[in-house]
């Protein structure tokens, strides 16, 4: 299963990503590629954010199975940050509802109506 988790405190934001999805043996298992991109595109997009000088920390640790993320903005770089993070997270919701066997998100920053 894969453990999603995002959170804030103190002007900073984490992302916690871990474990494998097990829908499909490895290399075909469509539930971990859609979280993996869904990962992947945020950690892209939060190291332009951090070239452009909107993030004053950026930290980013990742292994296989699990990916941390530690972010936090400037003054300036709050609104973008929250955007990438919230859609982030939508993604992932998103992929928790198809797949609530697979994908489990356990803490959110912005909570969405149920459909």
């Amino acid at each position: 299963m894969i453990r999603v988790s995002f959170s804030h405190r103190e002007g900073r934001f984490w992302v916690c990503i871990q474990g494998h999805a097990g829908f499909a043996p490895a290399g075909k298992d469509i539930v971990c590629a859609g979280a993996s991109a869904l990962a992947l595109t945020l950690s892209a997009c939060l190291q332009k954010e951090e070239a452009r000088g909107t993030l004053r920390l950026l930290s980013i640790r990742q292994e296989p199975g699990w990916l941390e993320i530690q972010a936090a903005p400037t003054l300036s770089g709050l609104e973008r940050l929250s955007t990438l993070l919230e859609s982030a997270e939508q993604g992932f919701r998103l992929l928790a509802r198809q797949y609530p066997a697979y994908v489990v998100l356990e803490s959110e920053l912005w909570s969405a109506p149920n459909p």
